[in-house]
């Protein structure tokens, strides 16, 4: 109380203490009422002699005389220094002073994952838009391109991983995330999804995140679908050139067998086998008493017989 006139600062459930102003000529001692954590105290504070006191930090009156108390700055799209109060600009929010928000005491520039639209607030970003430090408001057009997605509370666009998509909001005007390329008959690159071409394979961290395609490799294997196969025992692998092999078959005609993929002429003299089944996976040279024609085994003729192995 100064000269018996009351000075009320803060709100009604706090008393914080008053810098007062007493004019030169009255150098009069100056007993400050507060109340905390409920219990009244008493204090005299110092004598002040100058005409004109600074007001604390988050206080909005330049001076105060015992006429009045320090008032709060105000909302949040207020800030106070030095007892003037100012106003939040664009792209910034308020910061410091109580926590109810009433003595701010600084403004800062909005920072990255949030924009501010000169309210004094920060707003984090949503999925699907970028908000680099200084936003004044979330942009969209920065994540509607395939190969980027901004997610919640991000500053900026982020490049879609290899191996990914990009998944669209529900209006497919914005990318808020990505996702697994998925089947192993595709790969992905870029955030764009590709059909793997036949005699090609996905190659990538697991089956389903494949980020490229590589040729399928010699002739002992072929590919589709994305997939590497490895060549059956009696099938030979097919397609051109040897290392893009698409499919298999397998080898029936008793002149040829197959090993790791590739097809031969079974030699004269010999026949291929297993005989009477297919496929065939090699071949067996003829024993004596019979003769080889064409891969097929053909006893000796009735009246004749044979001494040599390999008869043609």
């Amino acid at each position: 109380t100064v000269r018996g006139v009351d000075i009320a600062v803060g709100g009604a459930a706090t008393w914080t203490k008053a810098t007062v102003v007493i004019p030169a000529n009255d150098a009069v001692g100056v007993t400050v009422k507060q109340r905390w954590a409920g219990q009244l105290q008493w204090a005299v504070d110092d004598i002040r002699l100058s005409k004109f006191v600074p007001v604390e930090e988050g206080g909005s009156q330049g001076t105060v005389d015992a006429r009045g108390g320090i008032r709060p700055c105000g909302g949040p799209q207020y800030f106070c220094t030095s007892g003037v109060r100012h106003s939040v600009r664009p792209r910034f929010y308020t910061a410091g002073g109580l926590a109810d928000g009433t003595t701010r005491t600084q403004e800062l520039i909005c920072p990255p994952g949030f924009y501010c639209e000169g309210d004094g607030h920060r707003i984090a970003c949503a999925a699907g838009a970028a908000c680099p430090e200084g936003s004044s408001g979330p942009d969209v057009t920065a994540c509607s391109q395939v190969d980027v997605f901004c997610p919640e509370g991000g500053g900026g666009a982020q490049a879609v991983d290899p191996g990914f998509v990009a998944v669209s909001n529900a209006a497919g005007t914005s990318n808020v995330g990505q996702a697994e390329c998925g089947s192993v008959a595709y790969y992905c690159a870029g955030g764009i999804k590709t059909l793997i071409a036949a005699g090609f394979y996905g190659v990538g961290a697991s089956p389903t995140t494949q980020h490229t395609q590589a040729p399928c490799g010699d002739a002992s294997v072929w590919c589709t679908g994305g997939v590497k196969r490895v060549a059956q025992a009696g099938y030979r692998t097919l397609g051109s050139p040897v290392s893009q092999r698409s499919s298999e078959a397998a080898c029936k005609s008793n002149k040829i067998f197959c090993v790791n993929g590739v097809s031969s002429n079974v030699p004269s003299g010999g026949y291929a086998v297993p005989e009477g089944s297919v496929p065939h996976v090699g071949f067996e040279v003829c024993p004596v008493g019979s003769y080889c024609v064409d891969g097929t085994r053909l006893p000796c003729p009735h009246g004749t017989y044979g001494v040599l192995t390999g008869q043609s």
